[in-house]
């Protein structure tokens, strides 16, 4: 297979990307020595044809701005991304992603995070069953310091399993299911006073990661489905258990519902009709929003007290865009679609959460 260009000697296609790979850690070195680099196929480079067993050439980037700086490499199957963010009169935090697509199905990302306030690592695995189906994993550990009081240094680990489905051509649209849990505990520092009651061990007789810990388990459960073309309703129910721990007996456990029902509907002229309705143990929630064009009123009221409805109205245009694109209406097809499967597996769950720090009685 060759490439013929006006009268010039045909050249193979096998010696330009040979070319290519040699010259790939050239410029990616020579790049160390300037400021901003970006290279992309619009900088020149050849469009070449998909062929099999090739894999797509990647791009480098660097930006260095007043209170950060990026460092990163993107190609069909993999991503690596570093940050550094030194804001001014803050201590310094940094970023390290790295996400490869594994086969076809299966993604995996690894993210590291330090800083002054807390240290995290987060693993996820993204696996697409079926075009319309993914099933997502997630696990991560966090370290938060003690503080100048002699506070002890807490870990957090939590794990997330869940999966989503979406549907065409039928009433129902998606439906996703998430569960994950999560503990606490102290892992070194000076011996609390703790109260001692039922005959429980004194604080001395116990490592001081025993005295306290807590824990959480959920899961979240969401169902929608299309009444009308124009038309979108979400279920949703969330559980949350919180339990604390001391000495290894259980001291305290909460459990948390809520019900969610959200509404979408859209009408001629684009005007856009969106809702919520919660209800939980903080109370119930009334949220409402109708959109026309670029204007939009906000209402938004809590069930729970006598406090007066909050109302916001506001407008919104991109300059330069036409008055037909500016005014365009979102379709409510669009919330269904996945997001790419490097993306996913870079980004954190909406659901994953950490349990909250042991809350040790004191004297």
């Amino acid at each position: 297979m060759t490439r013929r260009s006006g009268n010039k000697e045909p050249i193979p296609v096998r010696v330009f990307l040979a070319a290519a790979l040699l010259l790939a850690p050239v410029i990616a070195t020579a790049s160390s020595h300037g400021d901003v680099l970006r290279l992309s196929p619009a900088d020149g480079v050849l469009d070449l044809p998909d062929l099999p067993g090739v894999p797509e050439a990647g791009n480098w980037q660097l930006d260095i701005a007043e209170s950060q700086a990026a460092l990163g490499f993107a190609s069909a199957g993999e991503r690596w991304d570093a940050r550094v963010d030194y804001p001014l009169g803050m201590p310094p935090s940094m970023r390290l992603t790295h996400t490869r697509r594994l086969t076809d199905k299966l993604g995996a990302g690894a993210r590291m995070q330090h800083g002054a306030d807390a240290s995290e690592v987060l693993l996820n695995a993204v696996y697409a069953h079926k075009q319309n189906m993914r099933i997502r994993m997630a696990a991560g550990q966090r370290r938060i310091p003690g503080d100048e009081n002699g506070g002890a240094p807490v870990v957090q680990q939590s794990y997330l399993l869940g999966a989503r489905k979406y549907w065409r051509r039928t009433p129902w649209t998606d439906a996703s299911i998430t569960m994950y849990a999560g503990r606490a505990r102290n892992s070194s520092g000076s011996m609390p006073e703790v109260f001692e009651d039922d005959g429980m061990a004194a604080a001395d007789d116990l490592p001081w990661r025993d005295i306290g810990s807590s824990r959480i388990r959920g899961s979240s459960l969401r169902l929608g489905f299309a009444p009308a073309m124009h038309t979108r309703v979400e279920l949703q129910h969330d559980f949350l258990r919180t339990s604390q721990y001391v000495h290894g007996r259980l001291l305290d456990s909460e459990a948390e519902r809520v019900a969610r029902v959200r509404l979408r509907q859209e009408f001629r002229g684009c005007v856009m009709l969106s809702g919520g309705y919660a209800d939980g143990q903080g109370g119930r929630q009334l949220d409402l929003q109708l959109r026309h064009a670029n204007w939009r009123v906000h209402l938004q009221q809590n069930l729970a007290t006598e406090a007066a409805p909050s109302v916001w109205i506001g407008y919104s245009r991109t300059l330069g865009e036409s008055g037909a694109t500016a005014t365009a209406c979102a379709r409510a097809q669009d919330d269904q679609r996945f997001e790419p499967m490097l993306s996913a597996a870079a980004s954190r769950p909406v659901d994953f959460a950490y349990a909250p720090p042991p809350d040790l009685p004191v004297e």
